[in-house]
C-alpha cells in the first residue's frame, strides 16, 4: 500500500473488500497506513462488521475518513462515524443517498426512511454478481449499460425482472414510461 501511494501525488482511497480481494485489511493495519502515508485519505469499508468500522472510526486521524462500500450498509456505518458510500446504487438514486447522507446527523429518522425506500433497490444491484444487475439496470432506464466481462454473463430475465420491479418502487423513470 505504502509503495502504491508513494507512486501517485494523489489521494488514495483503499477499498477493503474480503467479498471480492478474499483478504481483509484489519482495522489495525489500516489505522496504521492513515497515520503513516499523507495521500492515504480514506476506506471503502465492505467488510461488514459495525464493530471494526467504529474502532477504526474512533481512533483514525482527522484527514482520514471511512467510507461505506455497500449501498445497504450506509446507515449503520453513518450511525458510527462514515461521512458516505462508494455506491452502485448511486447510479440511479444518487440524489437521495445525498440526502440519507446529509440529513443523517440531525435527523436519522429520516435518513432511516430513505434508506429503508431505498432497500429493495441495494438487495436487487446484487442479486447476482455485479455487475450484472447493475448494467440491467442501467438498460431499463435507457442509459447505456454495455456488456459484462468474461467469465461473468448478462443479467438472467429474472434479474431484469427484479430491477425493473426494485427501480420503479424506488421512484426511478423507466426508459420509455410516461
Amino acid at each position: 500500500f505504502t509503495t502504491v501511494a508513494a507512486a501517485v501525488d494523489l489521494p488514495v482511497l483503499l477499498y477493503n473488500i474480503p467479498g471480492r480481494t478474499a483478504a481483509e485489511i484489519p482495522p489495525a493495519s489500516l489505522l496504521a497506513l492513515a497515520e503513516r502515508v499523507d495521500n492515504i485519505v480514506g476506506v471503502k469499508d465492505a467488510v461488514k462488521d459495525l464493530d471494526k468500522a467504529a474502532w477504526l472510526v474512533s481512533r483514525k486521524p482527522d484527514d482520514f475518513d471511512v467510507y461505506a462500500g455497500n449501498d445497504i450498509d450506509l446507515l449503520p456505518l453513518l450511525a458510527v462515524g462514515a461521512v458516505g458510500v462508494v455506491s452502485v446504487a448511486g447510479h440511479f438514486v444518487a440524489d437521495r443517498l445525498a440526502r440519507m447522507i446529509d440529513v443523517f446527523p440531525h435527523d436519522p429518522a429520516a435518513a432511516r426512511n430513505d434508506h429503508l425506500a431505498l432497500l429493495g433497490l441495494f438487495t436487487a444491484l446484487f442479486i447476482e454478481s455485479n455487475p450484472a444487475p447493475l448494467k440491467a439496470g442501467l438498460e431499463l432506464v435507457g442509459l447505456p449499460g454495455g456488456a459484462v466481462r468474461p467469465p461473468l454473463a448478462a443479467a438472467s430475465d429474472a434479474t431484469i425482472t427484479a430491477m425493473r420491479a426494485a427501480l420503479g418502487a424506488a421512484g426511478v423513470v423507466l426508459a420509455g414510461a410516461p
